[in-house]
């Protein structure tokens, strides 16, 4: 899970709640990309809005996992997100994009 490395940081840091387990937090963001991604996959929601519930899903989780200074800076972020949008991200990587004069077939 991309995201394990931070959590355990915050744990390490004692910037968890005490009631928080580490791995359910992390499992729990895990289900929550997943869910998003199948409702992508089914077409119930486009690229950008999975994007956003990603990050804001996953932002929102922590804050509510984190104890200050951690969580005031998770809200600041949210609050930074919200007003000004996400950054421009980049579609899926070439490998993942048809066959053609740029990429040779793959297999």
């Amino acid at each position: 899970y991309p995201h394990r490395g931070w959590i355990e940081s915050l744990a390490q840091r004692g910037a968890l709640h005490p009631w928080i387990d580490p791995a359910t937090l992390i499992d729990d963001l895990a289900a929550h990309a997943n869910q998003t991604l199948l409702d992508w996959c089914r077409g119930q929601v486009d690229t950008e809005a999975s994007i956003r519930r990603k990050v804001f899903g996953a932002l929102t989780f922590v804050a509510g996992a984190a104890i200050d200074p951690v969580r005031a800076e998770i809200q600041d972020k949210l609050g930074e997100l919200a007003r000004d949008g996400l950054p421009a991200y980049r579609s899926a990587p070439e490998a993942l994009a048809p066959a053609g004069a740029d990429r040779p077939p793959l297999g």
